[in-house]
């Protein structure tokens, strides 16, 4: 194992995982060069964060498998033996090992890692890297509401099966891993207690001095940009949350308040569980 270290921060679009990128950068972690990212536009105006040579690769997988950024996406069983997916897996471990090797700490976002991270679980082992995690998660409805404003052909149904795909996925294919769940709302209300808490499950040093810290959050940190916040009551009585959805943000919720629960048999059992009957409606659906 080399002293590489990656941090990968995940979850479903619109949940916050830009600003959270953004302040791990700020905590030390290698993103890539200032040329390195996709350019901010009208629905994220302060940046991404992404890097646009790893999403580019990312983006190619998803082609050549039929796949739409929106979609709920399984990896065929067989992907490993399918010679396209093998070359951009190379391709994506290549970059990776010229631009990251001999950085500490590291990291990438792109929501479309959810639907690849048995691709990275085995290319950061094949470079022997230690791999961890940040899930970020919001409340499905605000998620959902958020994706129809950047784009309306997105139903508030579908966008609820993107939530819930993509936080599932997360959760799943990390249950080896280094791991910490985020909430954006807490993030937004105290970032300091949020960042500092996920810092030091995650090992990674707190910067001094601490008021450059201070100064770059306050400036990042914008609450006016949060266009809707609901609370759990309302999404216990939408008529638009399945009972699926509400157990995965309950599940979450509850490694969020108990972090050590992340790890626990049961939280692994009930992830299993979610996951397969979940990947089992969507398998039925095509």
């Amino acid at each position: 194992m080399n002293s590489s270290r990656a941090i990968g921060i995940i979850g479903s679009g619109r949940s916050g995982t830009s600003l959270v990128t953004k302040e791990l950068e700020l905590l030390g972690v290698h993103l890539g060069g200032p040329l390195d990212f996709i350019p901010p536009d009208n629905t994220n105006p302060d940046g991404f964060w992404e890097n646009k040579h790893i999403v580019g690769i990312q983006q190619l997988i998803f082609k050549k498998l039929g796949w739409s950024w929106e979609g709920l996406n399984l990896l065929p069983p067989d992907w490993k033996s399918r010679s396209e997916l093998v070359v951009l897996k190379e391709q994506l471990k290549k970059y990776i090992s010229d631009n990251f090797f001999h950085k500490s700490l590291w990291g990438w976002k792109d929501p479309r890692t959810c639907s690849l991270l048995p691709i990275w679980e085995e290319l950061l082992q094949e470079l022997k890297m230690i791999a961890s995690y940040v899930i970020v998660i919001r409340n499905p409805l605000d998620v959902a509401h958020s994706l129809y404003r950047c784009d309306p052909r997105i139903s508030l149904d579908h966008a609820l099966h993107i939530w819930t795909f993509r936080t599932l996925s997360s959760l799943y294919w990390t249950e080896s891993n280094q791991r910490v769940v985020i909430h954006y709302d807490q993030m937004i209300e105290d970032w300091e207690g949020t960042l500092k808490q996920a810092a030091n499950r995650l090992s990674i040093p707190w910067p001094q001095p601490e008021k450059q810290v201070e100064k770059e959050m306050s400036r990042i940190i914008k609450p006016q940009l949060r266009h809707s916040k609901t609370g759990e009551k309302a999404l216990i009585e939408s008529n638009h949350v399945s009972a699926l959805t509400l157990n995965t943000y309950q599940l979450c919720m509850s490694a969020i308040s108990y972090p050590d629960f992340l790890t626990d048999e049961l939280m692994h059992q009930c992830v299993k569980q979610l996951f397969e009957q979940y990947t089992g409606q969507i398998i039925s659906l095509k």
